[in-house]
Protein backbone atom coordinates (compact mmCIF):
# COMPACT_ATOMS: atom_id res chain seq x y z
CA UNK A 1 0.00 0.00 0.00
CA UNK A 2 2.78 2.02 0.35
CA UNK A 3 3.69 2.76 -3.57
CA UNK A 4 0.38 3.40 -3.71
CA UNK A 5 0.25 7.22 -2.54
CA UNK A 6 3.50 7.18 -4.19
CA UNK A 7 1.46 6.61 -8.00
CA UNK A 8 -1.31 8.37 -6.82
CA UNK A 9 1.22 11.58 -6.61
CA UNK A 10 2.67 11.16 -10.04
CA UNK A 11 -0.75 10.73 -11.56
CA UNK A 12 -1.88 13.79 -10.26
CA UNK A 13 1.06 15.83 -11.17
CA UNK A 14 0.31 14.87 -15.12
CA UNK A 15 -3.26 15.92 -14.71
CA UNK A 16 -5.17 19.10 -14.52
CA UNK A 17 -6.20 20.23 -11.08
CA UNK A 18 -10.27 20.57 -11.11
CA UNK A 19 -12.57 23.25 -9.36
CA UNK A 20 -14.13 20.34 -7.45
CA UNK A 21 -10.94 18.27 -5.75
CA UNK A 22 -7.88 20.77 -6.33
CA UNK A 23 -4.59 18.86 -7.19
CA UNK A 24 -5.67 15.27 -5.87
CA UNK A 25 -8.13 15.09 -9.15
CA UNK A 26 -6.97 11.28 -9.48
CA UNK A 27 -10.09 8.42 -8.80
CA UNK A 28 -9.39 4.69 -8.38
CA UNK A 29 -11.04 3.24 -11.25
CA UNK A 30 -10.36 -0.77 -10.18
CA UNK A 31 -8.86 -1.62 -7.03
CA UNK A 32 -9.02 -5.66 -6.72
CA UNK A 33 -7.12 -8.72 -4.38
CA UNK A 34 -7.72 -11.75 -5.67
CA UNK A 35 -9.31 -13.94 -2.93
CA UNK A 36 -8.18 -17.31 -4.22
CA UNK A 37 -4.28 -16.19 -4.56
CA UNK A 38 -4.39 -14.18 -1.03
CA UNK A 39 -6.99 -16.37 0.78
CA UNK A 40 -8.48 -14.81 4.55
CA UNK A 41 -5.88 -12.11 4.44
CA UNK A 42 -7.60 -10.40 1.01
CA UNK A 43 -10.27 -8.40 2.52
CA UNK A 44 -7.66 -6.79 4.84
CA UNK A 45 -5.37 -6.18 2.21
CA UNK A 46 -7.58 -4.76 0.10
CA UNK A 47 -9.53 -2.22 2.72
CA UNK A 48 -5.78 -0.96 3.31
CA UNK A 49 -5.34 -0.09 0.12
CA UNK A 50 -8.69 1.31 -0.52
CA UNK A 51 -8.31 3.60 2.40
CA UNK A 52 -4.83 4.77 1.52
CA UNK A 53 -5.98 5.69 -1.48
CA UNK A 54 -8.95 7.62 0.62
CA UNK A 55 -6.43 9.13 2.87
CA UNK A 56 -4.51 10.62 -0.20
CA UNK A 57 -7.22 12.47 -1.26
CA UNK A 58 -8.65 10.50 -4.08
CA UNK A 59 -12.58 11.27 -4.06
CA UNK A 60 -13.32 7.54 -5.15
CA UNK A 61 -11.84 4.01 -4.87
CA UNK A 62 -14.02 1.44 -7.23
CA UNK A 63 -13.64 -2.01 -5.97
CA UNK A 64 -13.44 -5.06 -8.59
CA UNK A 65 -15.55 -6.21 -9.09
CA UNK A 66 -19.22 -7.45 -7.79
CA UNK A 67 -18.88 -10.63 -9.48
CA UNK A 68 -15.06 -12.40 -10.62
CA UNK A 69 -14.95 -11.14 -14.58
CA UNK A 70 -11.74 -13.56 -14.85
CA UNK A 71 -12.93 -16.92 -14.30
CA UNK A 72 -11.91 -19.63 -16.59
CA UNK A 73 -15.34 -20.73 -17.52
CA UNK A 74 -18.23 -18.46 -18.55
CA UNK A 75 -21.30 -18.00 -15.83
CA UNK A 76 -19.27 -20.49 -13.17
CA UNK A 77 -21.63 -22.18 -10.62
CA UNK A 78 -17.94 -22.12 -8.11
CA UNK A 79 -15.45 -20.84 -6.85
CA UNK A 80 -12.97 -23.09 -9.06
CA UNK A 81 -11.41 -21.86 -11.87
CA UNK A 82 -11.68 -18.09 -10.61
CA UNK A 83 -9.07 -15.84 -9.06
CA UNK A 84 -11.48 -14.32 -6.84
CA UNK A 85 -12.22 -10.95 -7.71
CA UNK A 86 -15.67 -10.44 -5.86
CA UNK A 87 -17.88 -9.28 -3.71
CA UNK A 88 -20.30 -11.93 -5.00
CA UNK A 89 -19.09 -15.22 -5.36
CA UNK A 90 -20.92 -17.66 -7.76
CA UNK A 91 -22.88 -19.47 -5.90
CA UNK A 92 -24.17 -15.73 -4.71
CA UNK A 93 -23.27 -16.04 -1.18
CA UNK A 94 -21.11 -13.38 -0.36
CA UNK A 95 -17.34 -12.98 -0.31
CA UNK A 96 -14.66 -12.80 2.66
CA UNK A 97 -13.57 -10.22 0.54
CA UNK A 98 -17.21 -8.25 1.05
CA UNK A 99 -16.99 -9.50 4.47
CA UNK A 100 -13.89 -7.68 5.27
CA UNK A 101 -14.45 -4.45 3.34
CA UNK A 102 -17.45 -3.88 5.16
CA UNK A 103 -16.01 -4.44 8.64
CA UNK A 104 -13.54 -1.88 7.67
CA UNK A 105 -15.61 1.05 6.32
CA UNK A 106 -18.75 0.79 8.97
CA UNK A 107 -19.49 3.22 10.98
CA UNK A 108 -21.66 3.54 13.72
CA UNK A 109 -24.18 6.28 12.37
Amino acid sequence: AAQLTGMLDYIASKAPDSAAFGNKNVYVSELGVPEAVYGSGSGAILAAYAKKALAWGSPVVNLWALHDNECTSYLPTTASGCPGYWMRMPDMTLSGLYQAVLSAFKTNE
